[in-house]
């Protein structure tokens, strides 16, 4: 099973043990992973900063997928950095979101 179908199924496992935090963070993960794919295809560098990564989305004028991705970013700092636990209602909206961006950017990647 590829890394980031792991990613996404582990977030919905947290999603269902309440693990909210590790849910979204899971979330972006997959996404991130998936942006990296995309990069190798496209023979380019992997930057190290994550809206940098996130940023080959626009320049391939991908600019909804890379708003997106960049809200998923938001959130997982918000995970990992903030203060408050993330609720239910959030984790679910990010697994969904990233459910979606992976695929998206998997079309865009086999379009290549």
């Amino acid at each position: 099973m590829d890394k980031v179908d792991i990613l996404l199924k582990e977030a919905e496992i947290d999603v269902k043990n309440g693990c909210y935090n590790k849910a979204v963070s899971a979330s972006y993960f997959a996404v991130r992973m998936e942006i990296e794919k995309l990069a190798k295809k496209l023979r380019t560098t992997i930057p190290k900063r994550d809206d940098k990564l996130i940023n080959i989305l626009k320049h391939l004028g991908k600019d909804e997928l890379a708003k997106e991705s960049l809200y998923l970013y938001e959130r997982r700092k918000d995970a990992d950095y903030g203060y408050e636990s993330l609720k239910e209602d959030l984790a679910i909206k990010c697994l969904e979101l990233s459910k979606y961006l992976v695929q998206e950017i998997r079309k865009l990647t086999q379009s290549l």
